[in-house]
């Protein structure tokens, strides 16, 4: 009976069965799989984010990340920053702090070195290229670091040499050469003339600074973080050439760029574009030690200019007082303003251009630029500067008494002087009047002695006659004496002298009688006294006047003297 049953049932139940077994063994199974899923979803999201394979699981949870993160920020932004605020705080406080404590230092380094060689040559570098000094110093302090270097042909653009620095992730080399070279050539179609030049030569991309060195087989490209230096597009230039020298046609596609054995760029090709920090060679002690010995010699540098002002101007000072004290000069500006220059501004008389000269003995080695108007000056010793210099004489010849309004003249001078000063029309004042009766000459009180003596001689004549009485022949002989000596006392020192005879007669006889006889009475007298003249002392007649003295008895002829120069 049991058989049959387990017969029957077998026949009813086992299609039913078999299915069941099938059915769970296809659930273990799936029960497996889903106990993998986690690991088969991590591993697809690492190689969506590290290996740089798109999977669609990675771009939902992107997407759905992104647009959960939008929504999380809009609804509740104070969750999100306080969720967030631990770990980006001190990431940013750390990040300024770093630049701050590297700014800082660079800034601590050129203040030491203010006055040291590196930072004149900074300001020199400032003055010439019109830059602020504090950028230079910025620049010069600021570290910097090349983190990429690109060695790429210019006709194709293909890459013949990367290098990236130490510690920091690849590139995709052969991307950024093809990028870099069709944004180059766009520059160069869109802004170059010719087409030949005009690309890229530095630009700002992203956080790099880009500097590009041209060569005629390769270009070399430098990613710099931070700011470079001046000089380094010139040794970047150096790279660029060192590597046409020693590579030369391999730097083509189709030389040696693919060999990995034989890169064109090296890891010390980088390296040696980076910073090259100096070492010390002397301590904080020493820079210190150094800055106080050069603020020691600007401060001296600075008494010594200050002294010399000081001496400039106390000289400055005295010259002032002198020359404003000088007759016939009026100042009205003085301009000390440049040490050893002057400027000054007046009015000045023509006697007083002497200051010019004791300026010149007294202070030749300060320039002095004069701006005079000139003008008449009243003062007394100007006026007898004017009369000296118009006569021909000295000043201590002349003296003049503003109250008085008289020059007078004195002293002794040479004939010739003497002779000029004491004409009637010698000068004329205005101001005042001329005296010239104390100015004498070298001999003259005995010159005068003997024309008075030869003045006052007569010589007497009978009535109707011009023969001299007789008895007068001493008298004429002490005449001819009188006037041989007056000729040989004025011969030495250039005088001669003109005579003038001259006759008389009393009033018997007519006009003409008279006339007559004053002419033959002075003849008479001018040819005695002709003897002893010599040249060039002359006598005349004098035929002007009628000598007739009304109430006279007087018969007689005599002789006027006056001298004049020997030679004009």
């Amino acid at each position: 009976m049991s058989g049959e049953y387990d017969r029957l049932r077998h026949l009813l139940v086992d299609a039913e069965s078999s299915r069941l077994d099938a059915l769970e063994e296809k659930l273990g199974e799936t029960a497996a799989e889903f106990a993998t899923v986690p690991d088969r979803l991590a591993e697809d999201i690492e190689r969506n984010v590290h290996g740089g394979q798109r999977t669609r699981l990675g771009d939902a949870l992107a997407e759905a990340t992104a647009g959960s993160l939008e929504l999380a920020v809009r609804r509740k932004p104070e969750t999100v920053v306080n969720a967030v605020y631990p770990v980006i705080g001190p990431a940013i406080r750390r990040s300024i702090a770093e630049a701050l404590s590297e700014m800082a230092d660079g800034f601590d380094r050129s203040m030491r070195e203010t006055f040291s060689l590196r930072a004149l040559r900074w300001r020199f570098e400032a003055w010439r290229s019109g830059i602020p000094y504090a950028w230079v110093v910025l620049r010069q302090t600021t570290r910097y670091q090349v983190e990429h270097l690109f060695l790429i042909e210019p006709g194709s653009g293909l890459l013949l040499g990367h290098v990236t620095a130490k510690g920091l992730p690849e590139l995709d080399a052969d991307a950024v050469a093809g990028m870099f070279t069709a944004i180059n050539q766009f520059v160069r179609d869109s802004v170059s003339v010719d087409g030949r030049d005009g690309g890229i030569g530095s630009a700002m991309v992203g956080g790099y600074h880009l500097a590009v060195s041209e060569g005629p087989q390769a270009r070399l490209v430098a990613f710099v973080r931070g700011m470079p230096e001046q000089r380094f597009g010139v040794r970047l230039d150096e790279a660029n050439e060192a590597l046409h020298a020693h590579h030369g046609s391999e730097l083509t596609a189709n030389g040696q760029a693919g060999d990995p054995e034989h890169p064109l760029l090296e890891q010390a090709q980088l390296d040696a574009l980076n910073p090259r920090h100096e070492t010390p060679t002397v301590s904080r002690q020493g820079q210190r030690r150094i800055v106080y010995i050069v603020l020691a010699v600007l401060v001296i540098a600075a008494l010594i200019y200050a002294l010399l002002q000081l001496r400039w101007h106390a000289r400055s000072s005295a010259l002032h007082d002198h020359l404003a004290a000088e007759p016939g000069l009026v100042i009205t500006g003085w301009d000390d303003g440049h040490r050893n220059r002057l400027v000054i501004d007046g009015l000045m008389d023509p006697q007083a251009e002497g200051v010019k000269t004791w300026m010149a003995a007294h202070a030749g080695d300060v320039g002095v630029t004069w701006h005079m108007r000139p003008y008449a000056s009243l003062e007394p010793a100007i006026i007898r500067r004017r009369v000296a210099g118009r006569l021909g004489l000295n000043e201590a010849n002349v003296e003049y008494t503003q109250s008085e309004g008289i020059v007078r003249l004195r002293g002794e001078v040479p004939f010739p002087r003497w002779y000029a000063a004491t004409r009637p029309d010698a000068l004329q004042l205005d101001s005042a009047r001329l005296d010239s009766s104390g100015l004498g000459y070298p001999g003259k009180p005995k010159i005068d002695a003997l024309i008075r003596r030869i003045e006052s001689a007569a010589i007497t004549f009978g009535s109707g006659t011009a023969q001299p009485d007789s008895g007068t022949e001493q008298t004429v002989a002490g005449l001819m004496h009188d006037i041989d000596t007056l000729v040989a006392e004025g011969q030495p020192r250039g005088i001669a002298f003109r005579f003038k005879a001259s006759g008389f007669t009393d009033e018997a006889g007519s006009y003409e009688q008279n006339r007559s006889l004053r002419q033959q009475r002075s003849e008479w007298l001018a040819s005695r006294a002709l003897k002893a003249l010599k040249s060039p002392s002359t006598i005349t007649i004098d035929q002007s006047a009628i000598y007739i003295l009304p109430g006279s008895s007087t018969r007689a002829t005599s002789l006027a003297v006056e001298p004049f120069p020997a030679k004009p």
